[in-house]
């Protein structure tokens, strides 16, 4: 199993709890990085500060793809594992979304999924919507996800949010990976409004696609909790980030 991840040497003060956990995971880490050339243990990808600074949430669609000589997933760099992840793939699935509950019922669309952890297997229907998600960020929508359009409204230029909180969707560098991925869990919620217990799988676009409950795959603004043996990845997020120091002396 690959885990593709990226980051710059600004970032690398985050990913010391990613590194220390490799072995738990289970999987051989690649990563890509515009200015980061050697680590021990790691594969390291060279990409372009240009295209890392303004194309970052589109390029882990591409990452992903260019990584499925074998069942793989792509993680977020401020992450650590808890679990065996290959554990994951018992389950019946072209591609695994991470969701978040709390956002389902609260109506907020754009982060319905959560971008940071998602798994793909190696399989050609993987493959083909990993392509189609970066055709529907690189072009703005498609008709085929009219999801992707009316989460984007409701934070756009024109939208009743702040200027300061608005989005351009062509600007690739935040969002668009979240917003895609949650135009995939819409589908589902907005029809049937049932929250994810621990896994549904369903059909998108013919593509069979898990939807895991972040709680339990992918535990979000993880700060210093006790550690549940049931939780697969813990992921810092802010104020995990802020209690870095504290949490480190606790993950062995």
């Amino acid at each position: 199993m690959n885990i593709v991840t990226m980051s710059d040497k600004a970032y690398m003060p985050y990913g010391e709890l990613f590194l220390r956990t490799i072995t738990k995971s289970g999987g051989k880490v690649i990563l890509y990085s515009p200015d980061i050339k050697k680590i021990d243990g790691v594969e390291v990808k060279d990409i372009s500060r240009n295209r890392f600074d303004n194309e970052m949430q589109c390029l882990k669609f591409e990452f992903l793809l260019n990584n499925l000589n074998q069942d793989s997933l792509f993680s977020d760099f401020d992450v650590f594992f808890n679990r065996r992840l290959s554990n994951i793939f018992d389950i019946d699935f072209d591609i695994a979304i991470t969701v978040r509950n709390d956002y389902m019922k609260r109506g907020i669309g754009r982060a319905y999924a959560n971008g940071g952890v998602f798994f793909a297997r190696n399989c050609k229907s993987a493959k083909g919507f990993l392509k189609y998600g970066m055709m529907v960020m690189k072009n703005g929508g498609d008709k085929d996800t009219p999801e992707y359009d009316k989460i984007f409204k409701t934070f756009e230029s024109g939208s009743n949010r702040p200027k300061e909180k608005t989005w351009n969707r062509m600007n690739l560098r935040w969002w668009v990976d979240q917003v895609f991925l949650s135009s995939v869990v819409a589908r589902y919620y907005d029809k049937v409004k049932k929250i994810i217990k621990d896994y549904r799988v369903i059909d998108f676009n013919g593509v069979k696609v898990a939807l895991l409950n972040c709680d339990k795959y992918n535990h979000l603004d993880y700060n210093g909790g006790k550690l549940s043996d049931d939780v697969y990845i813990y992921h810092l997020k802010r104020s995990g980030r802020e209690a870095l120091n504290n949490i480190i002396k606790r993950v062995k």
